[in-house]
Parts: structure tokens; sequence; C-alpha cells
């Protein structure tokens, strides 16, 4: 095997590979990984080496076409990793006044299921590994758009990012009936299954790249941490990780089998034929005339009227297969006991979306909101969070913030630390650059992949982060010397690390607007 560079060790600056996105390229010839399905050629960058493309399933195409995902087919001599797997087909949701986060091919290929993989080299104990399930509303994104080198760099260990089917591949039950007209189990849960085949292929070959199948985080952002706190559920996922980072996302966007149900049919109605015959951009396009259909309250624009409010029709399900029983009362009966936690979310997250699409999403979340709790509760709310903040604008991204993302991660860490599982929660406060937006929707993201030194925009935060993060990838524990003291969280005093640049603890963080939920269902 080839060994083209000096490694720097962890505390080596890490470029970002080529194809990443910014213009810096390999270093040297590369190096083969001796896998269980045969050795993988990837690519020497400066501090650490990167295997781009691995299959770690069989192509869903062909007669696995809608299935639970296989394991991938042995192959003979070195294969070539030094590019980019295709991404699942792309969906493109209604009203955004930007495009959303894309991999590297516009609309990707089915045959899709590629991991990549950071290390600094083989060489030493074996490392702990970081595995990232990405985020995009569960209809869009890529591994590939996420660069591990620096994690891997500068924290000695190994990254995984992943790409899973999205959308109606990923989230509806479209197989044909088997024999005797049975249905594909877990049919409705694809892209869970996908993340669980990402993590029995790591527990497989993590070796291979100098990783430690025994120190596994799970850790994803937004949709992905949404799928995170679903896979805390799954039967099928228990073992395969040891600790779990939930950003921007909790447990609550499942929804039960009849709903998901209600999306199949519907989809299978616009798509105007069987899905076994469809192509991929008619799937796509009927996909998209879904989600355009269930977006909004009614009364926005290509919302169809009937359709159900703020429904969302791409979504984990409880199928009793995949997930028995909703992820809230499986992790409060102790599913994750022995997986620590750290829990996350943007002080104010929904300025991103009032700032991309504020004619769909945000009435989109409210519809919800208000079909939970009832409108006058609704509205008693809203003007609390108005009197609280000083604004009427200000109050109401506040109370959607904290609807859609600061109060799920209360209750998840509450039902965690019932079931006796040790919990810490943070906020991120550290605004980019002044931005007048604040800290909203994937502010955390620059922080988690960006450089953390001086020349780096958010250098002296990033390391803050990405150290806390590491260090909780080595021992369960997020604590580290340039924090404060960070108690694991009770549900008596919900002690929050405020992360910016100067992180302080404080308890109970959402006041008086936090109290005034008790007893109230989240939508």
């Amino acid at each position: 095997m080839s060994e083209a560079v000096s490694w720097r060790g962890p505390d080596g600056d890490a470029r970002d590979g080529a194809g990443a996105g910014n213009g810096t390229g390999p270093v040297g010839g590369g190096a083969a990984a001796r896998t269980p399905w045969g050795d993988a050629r990837g690519v020497d960058l400066v501090a650490a080496r990167v295997w781009r493309g691995v299959p770690y399933a069989a192509a869903p195409v062909g007669t696995l076409r809608f299935r639970a995902p296989r394991p991938p087919a042995p192959w003979a001599g070195e294969r070539d990793c030094s590019v980019f797997g295709p991404t699942s087909p792309q969906l493109r949701a209604p009203g955004l006044r930007a495009p959303a986060r894309r991999g590297r091919a516009p609309r990707g290929s089915e045959d899709c299921l590629y991991l990549n993989v950071w290390s600094p080299g083989p060489g030493g104990p074996p490392r702990p590994v970081l595995v990232w399930i990405h985020g995009g509303g569960f209809v869009s994104g890529a591994g590939s758009s996420f660069d591990g080198a620096r994690l891997a760099a500068r924290g000695d260990v190994v990254v995984v990012t992943a790409n899973y089917r999205l959308g109606p591949f990923g989230h509806l039950a479209l197989a044909q009936p088997g024999p005797g007209g049975a249905d594909e189990a877990g049919g409705a849960n694809l892209a869970l299954l996908d993340q669980i085949a990402v993590l029995r292929w790591v527990r497989s070959a993590a070796a291979a790249f100098g990783g430690d199948p025994g120190r596994v985080t799970l850790f994803g952002e937004s949709a992905g941490a949404m799928c995170v706190g679903a896979l805390l559920a799954a039967p099928a996922a228990r073992g395969l990780f040891h600790r779990a980072v939930l950003q921007s996302g909790a447990v609550q966007h499942v929804r039960d089998r009849a709903a998901g149900e209600r999306a199949r049919r519907r989809f299978v109605d616009l798509l105007g034929r069987r899905p076994a015959e469809a192509s991929t951009a008619e799937l796509v396009r009927a996909g998209e005339a879904l989600l355009a259909e269930t977006t909004g309250p009614g009364d926005v624009p290509g919302a169809t009227p009937g359709a159900e409010p703020g429904a969302e029709p791409f979504l984990p399900t409880v199928d009793g297969v995949v997930l028995p029983e909703a992820p809230m009362a499986a992790i409060a009966a102790g599913s994750c006991r022995e997986v620590p936690l750290l829990v996350t979310w943007c002080r104010d997250e929904v300025n991103l979306f009032l700032a991309l699409a504020p004619e769909v999403i945000p009435p989109a979340l409210e519809a919800r909101a208000r079909a939970a709790l009832g409108a006058r509760r609704w509205g008693e709310l809203l003007a609390l969070y108005a009197a609280d903040r000083g604004d009427p604008a200000a109050g109401r991204s506040a109370l959607l913030t904290d609807a859609m993302f600061g109060l799920p991660a209360i209750r998840l860490a509450d039902a965690a630390h019932a079931a006796g599982g040790p919990v810490w929660t943070l906020r991120f406060d550290h605004v980019p650059a002044d931005d007048p937006r604040g800290v909203m929707h994937g502010a955390d993201l620059p922080l988690t992949w960006g450089r953390a030194d001086a020349a780096g925009p958010h250098g002296h935060v990033a390391a803050l982060w990405q150290d806390a993060l590491l260090a909780f990838a080595r021992d369960g524990d997020p604590s580290t010397e340039g924090l404060p003291a960070w108690p694991r969280y009770d549900p008596d005093r919900q002690p929050t690390l405020l992360f910016g640049a100067t992180p302080r603890v404080v308890d109970h963080p959402g006041g008086r607007c936090h109290e005034a939920w008790a007893g109230l269902p989240l939508p």
C-alpha cells in the first residue's frame, strides 16, 4: 500500500479533498483499505486520507428497487474510491427563495447507497468513529456536501458521511407485493434501513480505516437529527452506535401507519401509474407535486384544498417493524438508556425559513401548531411571546422556534433522563458575522465542519464546539477545559450550555415562555 505523505497528526491542518467543492486536491497517490468486500483505494490529503463513493449496500435498482438494502457485492482487485458516488434523487420544496443544500449530482440516481470515509491513517490505537446523517427536509442533501477531513485530523478520529434514499424513494412503501401478496417489511422506512445498513457497514469495516467499531457516535442535523432520534428507538439499530448527537432535530417528526398509507396512495394517484413502471424523473415530479399539495394551511400558493394542513408527506413511519412504537415512548421506556445523548438547537431557528420561504414554510409550521393546540391556545402563546420579546414578529419567530426545535429538544432530554440515560443540552447562540437574522437553522454547520483556527471565520467558537463534539465521541461526555462546568441535564434545573464566543450554562433557558407549554402537546 502506498504511503504518499508524512502525516502531521491530529493538530495538522486538514484540507478539503478533491471533489469536495473548494478546489483543493490530493497530495499523494492514495491508500488502500482492505474491507470485507474488497480493497478500496482512496486519496491522501495533507493530514488525512479520504475514501469516496464506497458502496455500503447493493444498488437499489432492478429487482431491489424500493426494497430494503442488501449487502454490497464483493469486488475483485482495488476499487477506485477517489470520486463521490451519486446522490439520491433530489426534490425541491415549494416556495423556497434559494435552492436547498444539494449534493454534487443535480438530481442524483437511484443507485445512491455510497458513503465516504476520512481517517488520519491506519496506524495507532483504534479511533472513535463519527457517522454523519445529513439533513435536507427528508427530500434533499448528500453526504458529499460535508468534508470530514478537518474533524478527522483535529480529533484523530474516523469520520463517515453517507447518502441515503430521500423523498418517495426513502419514505413511501412503493415495492410490488411479494409472493402471496406480502408487503416488503419496513418498506415505508427505507431511509432508516439505509442508515442502519451504514452502521452495519461501519461495524464490519471500521477497523480497515483505523476506526473502533465499539466507539461509534451517530450525529446529524435537521432531518438528519430527526433520523438519529428515530434510530434511538429502532431495535435493528441497537448496539450499532454508542453515543448520539442531535443538532436541530429531535424525535417528534414521525407519523403513524395510516398517515404514511394516505401519503403513499396520494403519491400513486399523482404519479398516474404503478411506481415500478415509472422513471426516476416521473417519481421526482410526483414527489414534488405531493410536497406542493401538502405544504401550508390550504391557502398557500400550490396547496390543494382538502389536503392535510401542514402535513409532511415524507417522514419516518411508526410501522410496527422498523419503529415498533413512537420514538419518544420507546426512549422513555429505555430504548437508548446506554447511549449518552447531546441534544442541541439554535436560538433563532425559524429565521432561516422566514428568510427563504416566508409564504410557505412558516404558515405550514403554524398550521401544525394550531391543529395540535387549538386556535385559542395558539393565540395566547403568540401574545405571551410577543410581550416577552417586545415585538410581535420576534415573538412569532421565537414561538415557532420553540414549538419545532427548542421544546422538542427539552422533551427528548426529559424522556432520556427519566429512563436513566446521560444527557447534555446545548443552544447555539453564536451569531455568524453579525448576521441580522441571528442564529438561524443551520448556523451550527460551519462550526461543525469549518476551520477551527484563527484563519477560519468562526475559528475560536468552531474550535470550542469541535473539541466538545470530539470529547463526546471519545468518552461520552462533551465537557472540555475550554468550557465552563456543564452538568448533565436534569428536568428540575434544565441546565443548558448557551454556546457562543463565551459559553455559559444557564438553568431553564426558556423561562416563562417554556413554562407556558406545560401539559401542552407539541406539533
